[in-house]
């Protein structure tokens, strides 16, 4: 079953997982909801950054004005540009970072040398920056599960990847 975490253990998650918790995407959601259960229940410990937080919350934000407007997710930060008036009317994006906040989550702080270390992991693995700095964050503290729905971590080594699918 998808995200069955082994109980007593630290698994990072990605922002992905915190952003179908917060909207409902069908398949995913289900077991993305559980898994943060899980945690408030204390059966699993996880660990974030405020990047991949704050990112959780930018896409609640951007789903919220592109069903408010009626609109494609794609190109949404140009719309925004233009009517940014849009965001004073959301109502479930102020909530997120509340919902969020319910669940027992260790943020784990950045420094210029998680950017450098991230930066060569990047290479090393043929990985996007942010998912670099995710995986040296995990390094860094010795985490190896990582829940996220990104196909990409598959390539770095010494990281047990666990997906809502």
């Amino acid at each position: 079953m998808p995200l069955e975490i082994p109980d007593g253990t630290v698994c990072f998650v990605d922002s992905n997982i915190l952003y179908y918790a917060l909207v409902p995407t069908p398949i995913v959601s289900e077991h993305c909801l559980r898994l943060l259960d899980r945690a408030i229940a204390g059966s699993v410990s996880l660990s974030a950054s405020i990047p991949v937080v704050s990112d959780a919350i930018h896409k609640v934000m951007i789903s919220e004005i592109a069903q408010v407007s009626g609109r494609d997710r794609a190109g949404m930060i140009g719309f925004l540009n233009k009517h940014p008036e849009l965001i004073s009317t959301l109502v479930e994006y102020p909530k997120a970072i509340e919902r969020l906040s319910a669940v027992p989550m260790q943020i784990l702080p950045l420094d210029v040398q998680l950017l450098r270390d991230a930066t060569r992991l990047a290479v090393q693995h043929s990985i996007l920056t942010n998912d670099a700095l995710i995986a040296a964050i995990m390094q860094r503290h010795g985490i190896i599960h990582l829940a996220t729905n990104d196909d990409d971590f598959d390539r770095v080594a010494g990281v047990t990847v666990w997906k809502p699918r």
